[in-house]
């Protein structure tokens, strides 16, 4: 006996959607003196089938060492996208910070 699956409920219209795309960005990662960590990245991601539409991110972070098991953590993060639905937001910012924890020595 062989058994398909279904493809399940479809809607009349329900199209797949065709979307060409790229990425273009730079990450990089810095060690300052012992004990702090700086990472940063940024990227670009041109819509190439909507051309004028595209997203961007970009995430800047630090750790510090405060001892061998705890540090101290820091992120800022933005997330912009150039064509969104009616009532959403643009931009997305998240900033964060906290402790860092390590269970290996």
């Amino acid at each position: 006996m062989r058994v398909t699956p279904s493809p399940g409920p479809q809607r009349p219209n329900d199209k797949s959607p065709s979307l060409a795309g790229a990425t273009i960005g730079d990450e990089f990662m810095h060690k300052l003196g012992k004990g702090t960590v700086v990472t940063q990245n940024l990227y670009f991601y041109p819509d190439l089938t909507h051309t004028g539409e595209y997203r961007g991110t970009f995430n800047f972070g630090t750790v510090t060492k405060i001892s061998k098991w705890l540090g101290w953590q820091n992120s800022f993060n933005d997330v912009y996208v150039s064509k969104v639905p009616p009532g959403k937001k643009q931009n997305d910012l998240v900033l964060s910070t906290g402790l860092n924890f390590s269970f290996v020595h």
